[in-house]
C-alpha cells in the first residue's frame, strides 16, 4: 500500500490530521503504522511513532487497523418514477425517468464520497448477470453514471424516455458503486489501479401508472341570442395530469341522438366565428394549453327550442400502461366524455329547465334540473306540498291548501345551487316539514319569470327514502 504523507506546520501542531488513503477494496481489513521524519543530531530518521495511550510509559508502538465500508454501510434505497420532462424545450407529453438513489455519506467532514454510482434499468425478466455494468445485454433499457463529485445523500437522476416506455409494471433496477483500487501493490510496488464494481442494491421496482385524460366536467349554458337563435355555450375542463393527449389536443361535438348537430363557433379576436357545421367541425382541434379556451366558451348555434342534446369531449391519448392483452401500438386510442353530458336548449322565454327531478329529504324538497341552465330569468318560486289524502290527482290540485306546506321564495333571498355534475338545484325547506320515510309527497312548484306572465309549473310526488 502506498505511503501517505501529511505535512505538519506550526499552525496545526497538536491537532488531528486527516489522511486520505485511496485505492482500497470494499469490505476489507487494512493495517497501518504512523511514521515521521525526526531530527536527531542534525540527521533525519524515519521513525515509527509511539502510541501515547497504549501503555503507562507511553513508549510503545502500535499497528492500527480499520475495515472499509461495504454495501450495508453505503446503500439505503433506490426507486424509479416517471415524471413530466423539465427540459425547457420539451414537447407536450415528453417524460423523464427519475431514479432516486439514497446513500450514506462518509462521516469524515472533508471526504463524503469517493466512488461513482452506475445504475441500470432492465426488463423485469433480467437476471443479475444480464443487468450489471459489464453486461452488454439488450435487456438493459437505461443506464447512467453519477460521478463522485456530483454524488449526494439523496440523488435524483433524470433520463428522457420515449412514448414506448411502458408504465404500471415492474423493472429490475440495480445500483453499483464504481471505484478503483491498487492492484498487487504489496507484491510489485506498482501504483496501477483496477476498476471494480460493488452491487449496492436494487431488484424489482414498480413504475407508476399513467392517468387517462378526463373530460367529464363541462360547464354549459343555454341561451337565446339577440337575433333569436337557440344556442348552447360549453366550457370543457380537460384534466390531463400526465399529458398523455397527443400534442395536448382535444375535440368537441354536440349530438342529437347519435347525429352531430349545430354550427360550432369559437372566439377569435373578440368575436364568435363559425368553424364548421355538423361533421365539418369534428376535426377542429382545441389545445389544452390555450388560455383562450378557458376564457371563452365554445358556442353551438342553429338549435331547436327546448330540446335535449348531449355534449361529448374527446381526444386521442397515448396511455402506455402495461397490459398483456393490449399491444403497445393499440394503447394510443380515443378517450371521451362517458357518459355524454346532457344539456337542454332554452324555451322561447330564454330559460332551460331541462329534465326536472324531485327528491324528498327529512325536512325539505329538492328539485334538480338535469341538463338545465340559464335560469337567471326566474324571480319567484311558489310551492305547495301535501299528502295524497288531500290531493286530487285528476285535476292536479289539493282539496284543502290549508293542510299543505305552502309559501313562496324570492330568488334574491333563496337562490339556486348546483349538484356535483353542475346541474342547477333548488331546495325548498318549509317551516315545520317533517317527512316520513316511504311516503310520497305530492308537490306543485311554480316558477315565475321576469319576461313571462304565466308561471312554469312542475308537479311531482317524491318519496322520502
Amino acid at each position: 500500500m502506498p505511503t501517505v504523507e501529511i505535512p505538519l506546520t506550526a499552525s496545526n501542531i497538536n491537532k488531528e490530521y486527516t489522511a486520505k488513503i485511496e485505492g482500497l477494496r470494499d469490505t476489507s481489513r487494512y493495517y497501518f503504522r504512523v511514521y515521521a521524519w525526526l531530527n536527531k543530531n542534525n540527521t533525519k530518521h524515519y521513525t515509527q511513532l509511539f502510541d501515547k495511550g497504549l501503555s503507562t510509559n507511553g513508549f510503545s508502538t502500535k499497528d492500527y487497523e480499520f475495515t472499509t465500508w461495504g454495501q450495508e454501510n453505503i446503500f439505503q434505497s433506490i426507486t424509479i418514477s416517471s415524471l413530466l420532462s423539465d427540459d425547457e424545450n420539451a414537447e407536450y407529453g415528453d417524460r423523464q425517468l427519475n431514479t432516486e438513489i439514497k446513500v450514506s455519506a462518509y462521516t469524515n467532514a472533508s471526504i463524503k464520497f469517493n466512488y461513482n454510482i452506475n445504475y441500470i434499468v432492465c426488463d423485469e425478466t433480467a437476471t443479475p448477470d444480464e443487468c450489471n455494468p459489464a453486461s452488454s445485454s439488450s435487456i438493459k433499457l437505461l443506464t447512467n453514471t453519477i460521478s463522485s463529485s456530483s454524488l449526494k445523500a439523496v440523488n435524483n437522476d433524470k433520463l428522457a424516455i420515449d412514448r414506448d416506455f411502458e408504465h404500471d409494471k415492474n423493472y429490475k433496477v440495480f445500483a453499483y458503486a464504481i471505484y478503483e483500487y491498487y492492484d498487487n501493490y504489496a507484491q510489485t510496488g506498482s501504483s496501477s489501479t483496477t476498476t471494480a464494481s460493488l452491487l449496492l442494491g436494487g431488484g424489482n421496482r414498480p413504475l407508476n401508472k399513467l392517468a387517462a385524460p378526463k373530460f367529464n366536467r363541462i360547464d354549459r349554458e343555454a341561451l337565446l341570442t339577440d337575433n333569436g337563435d337557440y344556442a348552447i355555450d360549453i366550457t370543457p375542463h380537460v384534466e390531463d395530469i400526465d399529458k398523455v393527449l397527443l400534442e395536448g389536443k382535444y375535440y368537441v361535438k354536440l349530438l342529437s341522438g347519435s347525429s352531430v348537430v349545430g354550427s360550432m363557433q369559437v372566439m377569435i379576436d373578440g368575436s364568435y366565428v363559425t368553424v364548421g357545421t355538423g361533421n365539418e367541425y369534428l376535426d377542429y382541434a382545441f389545445s389544452i394549453e390555450d388560455i383562450n379556451n378557458q376564457m371563452h366558451p365554445i358556442r353551438f348555434t342553429g338549435l331547436s327550442a327546448n330540446t335535449v342534446y348531449s355534449v361529448v369531449v374527446f381526444g386521442t391519448a397515448n396511455l402506455n400502461n402495461y397490459d398483456p392483452n393490449i399491444p403497445i401500438a393499440a394503447r394510443t386510442r380515443t378517450f371521451q366524455t362517458d357518459p355524454p353530458i346532457t344539456v337542454y336548449s332554452t324555451d322561447e322565454s330564454g330559460v332551460a329547465f331541462g329534465n326536472v327531478e324531485f327528491t324528498a329529504t327529512k325536512n325539505s324538497l329538492v328539485l334538480t334540473f338535469l341538463g338545465g341552465s340559464n335560469i337567471s330569468n326566474v324571480t319567484k318560486v311558489v310551492y305547495t306540498i301535501g299528502n295524497w289524502s288531500n290531493y286530487d290527482a285528476t285535476n292536479k290540485e289539493f282539496y284543502d291548501e290549508t293542510l299543505t306546506y305552502h309559501g313562496e321564495y324570492l330568488i334574491s333571498e333563496n337562490g339556486f345551487t348546483a349538484n356535483e355534475t353542475y346541474d342547477p338545484q333548488y331546495t325548498i325547506s318549509p317551516p315545520g316539514m317533517n317527512n316520513s320515510k316511504g311516503i310520497g309527497y305530492p308537490s306543485i312548484i311554480k316558477f315565475y319569470l321576469s319576461n313571462k306572465d304565466e308561471p312554469i309549473t312542475y308537479i311531482g310526488s317524491p318519496v322520502y327514502e
